[in-house]
């Protein structure tokens, strides 16, 4: 019996074999690979001044000391920064950013109707490769009168054309929505002249749009998760990435950009790939929880850890492991796969049914906003061609 074990070990011990896996940037240690700056010419500020936007001025409201914190955060890292306030037109503003948001209500331009779409499309015309633009607003859109459902529909198509049309001309073009919430005192308008007081918290949005890079830059120096008062939901849309990474054995182990993979005592053959992903524009959190896969080694399981060291250039950790050894390929692609649908927050905080005297006074209304599925439905669409968030090609040998 002790013969017949020796020789089963020594067939077993045969049948396995190394892996060499190799791509990316020779790998120096997680601290020691340190992200460069990025050169950002202009920051463009628009706040919403409709009518609709007055009720966020009142006292204690967290509001204002969101954009004051953010914006004065973000322009310590642009050569410029210009403040306006748009509705039908573009307002500029040349006092101090402290004071920027409390006057909203400067009288200025036409504040009982706005139209989101058109709002949109002048930010955009706004921003290019070497500009960040930062629109403010509740994002409720104001339908006329007519049948609603056609109108919302015909909305999200526009919002789609628009921002494929501005992708089109700037191929990096990215775009990030952020949920944030704040006190709220004041009339709430319907259409016309009618309105309800509501004195409660109620959402407002900031799109953060521009350059992929110099979006991703900044969240490392400006992350919107340390907004003041914090935020509360948030979703990003950009091309595919081609971000900076470096593989490594399950030990953290290269030589010469090499890494030389052995199975372990479970017979499972583990490799590590350090990567940027913030390109991406995803949240670091919810990178951990969006799918991966390797393109000739769909077996493998993929987990992945954040790395909190805030200088190193690589964001997060994948551990790759080939239980049923591994498929040599010199040309392999891991992939961070594109969402199939918006989150579920998207639908939840949306509402087609709060359009007269009393709606907002239910409560399973204040928190949601009139439309917003359609508006955000129109960015996605603009971006749901793409097949994936990130693509890293590296080689698998023997």
């Amino acid at each position: 019996m002790l013969f017949f074990g020796v020789v089963v070990a020594l067939i077993s011990s045969s049948c396995s074999h190394d892996f060499k896996v190799s791509g990316g940037k020779p790998f120096s240690g997680v601290d020691n690979m340190v992200y460069s700056d990025v050169h950002i010419n202009k920051l463009k500020v628009f706040v919403e001044n409709s009518g609709s936007m007055d009720a966020y001025l009142c006292e204690g409201s967290q509001f204002k000391d969101a954009i004051f914190d953010y914006v004065s955060s973000l322009n310590g890292y642009v050569d410029t920064t210009e403040l306006s306030y748009i509705n039908q037109d573009i307002i500029n503003y040349k006092g101090s950013i402290q004071n920027y948001p409390s006057i909203i209500s400067f009288k200025s331009g036409v504040r009982k109707h706005s139209d989101l779409g058109e709002m949109l499309e002048s930010v955009l015309r706004c921003t290019d490769d070497n500009t960040i633009s930062v629109f403010i607003s509740d994002c409720i859109l104001d339908v006329p009168d007519g049948n609603a459902s056609d109108y919302l529909c015909n909305r999200e198509i526009e919002i789609k054309n628009a921002f494929i049309k501005h992708r089109n001309k700037y191929k990096n073009f990215s775009v990030e929505i952020i949920r944030l919430l704040s006190k709220y005192k004041g009339s709430y308008w319907y259409k016309g002249e009618l309105h309800d007081f509501f004195n409660g918290s109620r959402p407002y949005y900031m799109w953060v749009m521009g350059n992929q890079n110099a979006l991703a830059y900044l969240n490392r120096k400006v992350p919107v998760s340390d907004i003041k008062h914090g935020i509360d939901n948030y979703v990003s849309f950009a091309p595919c990435a081609e971000p900076t990474f470096s593989v490594t054995d399950a030990f953290g182990v290269q030589s010469g950009g090499v890494s030389i993979i052995r199975q372990d005592p479970n017979s499972n053959y583990k490799f590590l790939v350090y990567a940027d992903l913030s390109g991406t524009l995803l949240s670091p959190e919810d990178v951990c929880n969006m799918k991966f896969s390797l393109k000739s080694n769909s077996n493998c399981s993929i987990s992945v850890r954040k790395i909190d060291s805030k200088k190193s250039i690589f964001t997060h950790s994948l551990l790759v492991t080939g239980n049923k050894g591994l498929v040599a390929n010199k040309s392999e692609v891991l992939m961070l796969h594109f969402m199939e649908s918006l989150p579920s927050w998207v639908s939840d905080y949306s509402s087609d049914s709060i359009v007269q005297p009393g709606d907002i006074l239910k409560k399973n209304n204040q928190m949601k906003t009139y439309g917003l599925f359609y508006l955000i439905s129109g960015v996605f669409d603009a971006y749901k061609s793409n097949d994936n968030y990130a693509i890293m090609n590296f080689s698998i040998s023997e």
